[in-house]
């Protein structure tokens, strides 16, 4: 929950994204017919100074693992430990290789540790992720409740069922908090072909912009 409120992630957004994205509290965005508001913590500075008070000082250190050559991601990382070195939390950083950063997901060989998931078309798809069952529940919060909620999901013969089922299972993981959500990655800008001086410099008439 320190880590929780002191992540502005606002500015995240700003710094990392460039403001080309925005926040998220959850598995699902807004406009998501699965999105239902979470009462995540918003940034608080105070309130997460609060909650590290209540963890002994000798605990109040941890190691953030990321991928490496990827500015964005270390941008996000410094960042990240520059916020919670804010409010009295000490984050080493540790670089890794893609796949390593990978295989230590899958076996919990890790503290903490950059990811970016839950973008499937079908809610469905998010199962493995949350599963007591599955050995792709990165953070290994295996929670009944939300075993049985995501179950009750995928099985629904209705739409309400079904809406109701999944927003629900995103209230459950909030309440433990295996993740600290901060945006949605825009993994590509398009536009059509007839959108004018999009991401293109100006000349002088009759010179014509070079797309960049």
């Amino acid at each position: 929950k320190a880590c929780a409120y002191a992540i502005d992630r606002s500015k995240f957004v700003s710094v990392v994204d460039a403001g080309e994205s925005f926040t998220i509290d959850g598995i699902f965005s807004k406009g998501s017919p699965y999105y239902k508001k979470q009462a995540y913590p918003a940034y608080n500075v105070a309130q997460a100074k609060a909650y590290v008070k209540k963890v002994a000082a000798g605990s109040r250190h941890f190691t953030l693992t990321y991928v490496q050559g990827d500015p964005a991601v270390l941008t996000a990382a410094t960042l990240v430990q520059s916020m919670l070195g804010a409010v009295g939390l000490s984050v080493s950083l540790n670089a890794v290789s893609q796949g390593s950063l990978i295989g230590d997901a899958i076996f919990g060989l890790y503290q903490a540790v950059t990811w970016s998931q839950f973008g499937g078309v079908s809610p469905d798809l998010n199962y493995p992720w949350f599963s007591t069952k599955s050995g792709l529940n990165f953070a290994k919060n295996l929670d009944a409740t939300t075993e049985k909620l995501m179950l009750q999901g995928m099985a629904a013969t209705t739409q309400v069922a079904r809406t109701r089922a999944w927003a629900a299972v995103n209230a459950q993981i909030n309440k433990d908090l295996p993740y600290l959500w901060t945006d949605r990655v825009v993994l590509g800008v398009a536009a059509k072909s007839y959108v004018q001086n999009w991401k293109t410099f100006e000349t002088p008439a009759p010179a014509k912009p070079v797309l960049q």
